[in-house]
């Protein structure tokens, strides 16, 4: 059995997958009630799948981009947990994560996340090698520069996309190609690819995973320290 998470939407979810495949989905985590909601919402999957801690053999957690306390409580919890089980370890950065439910058909794609209120993470994978490679480094961008990413040839994908996309459309009078993903949610595209790089012994040192952040973020200094 294996546990899945994914803190880097809006709210975060949890899933509990057999070989790939997802049993369950727990209810969305809501910002800033990570450190209250994620772990308990862990264990319902356990008990609702009756799975002992010790028969999950791998956690899956996507990287990000993301919230930086959402994607800090999310990784933290996925370490702590395969320590204190055993349990494998994979990371999987999100913006891959889109690129794999979208149809090799499409060769290209750019995957867009919202990573603030004005601003979007974006990277382009292209099909290579039987596999979505990255072709173009992750970026932080907004709404006007995406619009100058576009390229005919490398259609959106995404969970918000459609919505984006219309707002572009008339706000900035471009014209948006967009892939349709496969039918299955970001939570299985986790499942599936954690389960198969596990297979395959691709499981690097839980100490080395980090969330990945594209921008720094804002910490306010403590009025004794100003």
């Amino acid at each position: 059995m294996e546990l899945v998470l994914d803190a880097s939407s809006t709210s975060t979810l949890v899933g509990v997958a057999r070989q790939g495949a997802l049993l369950w989905t727990g209810r969305p985590v809501q910002p800033e009630e990570h450190t209250l909601r994620l772990v308990p919402e862990m264990l319902a999957g356990l008990e609702e799948t009756a799975t002992a801690p010790s028969g999950i053999e791998l956690v899956t957690v996507a990287l990000g981009p993301g919230a930086f306390n959402a994607l800090r409580v999310s990784v933290s919890a996925a370490k702590g947990f395969a320590a204190g089980t055993g349990a494998a370890l994979v990371g999987i950065e999100t913006l891959l994560a889109e690129a794999l439910r979208c149809p090799p058909a499409a060769r290209r794609v750019r995957p867009v996340l919202r990573a603030s209120r004005s601003g979007y993470a974006t990277a382009v994978y292209a099909w290579r090698d039987a596999r979505w490679q990255k072709a173009e480094e992750e970026q932080f961008v907004d709404e006007g520069t995406l619009a100058t990413l576009i390229d005919v040839e490398t259609p959106l994908c995404g969970e918000e996309i459609v919505e984006l996309c219309e707002r572009l459309r008339q706000l900035l009078r471009v014209s948006l190609p967009v892939v349709s993903p496969v039918p299955q949610s970001r939570l299985q595209a986790l499942a599936a690819e954690g389960w198969r790089r596990y297979r395959a012994g691709n499981v690097p040192p839980a100490a080395s995973l980090q969330p990945v952040y594209l921008r720094p973020p804002h910490i306010t200094v403590p009025r004794d320290r100003r």
